[in-house]
């Protein structure tokens, strides 16, 4: 089957891209001589990506969609990456357990009770509780190490992210703007 990209002949403007083992103006295509030619692809165009090039009668990969698409598609990888550290129903828990250690290192349980220990730092008392610790210092101290490793991560996924954005809105090329996504550690 050959793809045909049918034309109007004066301007080279894309009229209709055909499938067909001979050409178009045997199909029911409304070809009128004079007005319309027909030019035999090597492919058939993805107006999704590329884009019709009317001087040279052919499909061309288009910079700005590429990039559009490409620029989408690094976005989900670190979406997707920054989700390994933020699970489903868990966001909530780590702002929580964040909330508890940025509020231990306040000093905000200095003066509290047992009782009230354990309903500000209702967390970090399950767990020290569930350990058979008497006091949270240890929990606290678990929760810290894990938000700090978190926050590292998180932080470089998304330096990740910048450096490769920049880099597909820099490249000239579709071919360049793909080779950055191909390379990206994300």
């Amino acid at each position: 089957m050959t793809v045909w990209a049918i034309t109007i002949a004066e301007t080279g403007e894309l009229v209709r891209q055909f499938d067909s083992p001979t050409h178009p103006r045997f199909h029911g295509f409304a070809w009128e001589s004079g007005v319309h030619t027909a030019t035999a692809l090597a492919a058939r165009g993805d107006p999704a990506v590329q884009s019709w090039d009317a001087a040279a009668r052919r499909w061309v990969d288009d910079p700005e969609k590429v990039e559009a698409l490409l620029l989408d598609a690094v976005r989900q990888r670190a979406a997707a990456a920054v989700a390994a550290y933020l699970t489903q129903g868990k966001a909530e828990i780590y702002a929580a357990k964040r909330g508890e250690v940025a509020a231990w290192r306040l000093g905000e349980a200095a003066a509290m009770s047992a009782e009230d220990i354990a309903s500000a730092f209702p967390f970090a008392w399950a767990e020290a509780s569930a350990r058979g610790e008497g006091v949270i210092d240890d929990a606290i101290t678990r929760f810290a190490s894990g938000v700090a490793a978190a926050d590292a991560a998180i932080a470089a996924i998304e330096a990740a992210l910048q450096v490769v954005t920049t880099q597909i809105r820099a490249a000239e090329t579709a071919a360049a703007k793909r080779a950055v996504l191909a390379a990206a550690q994300l």
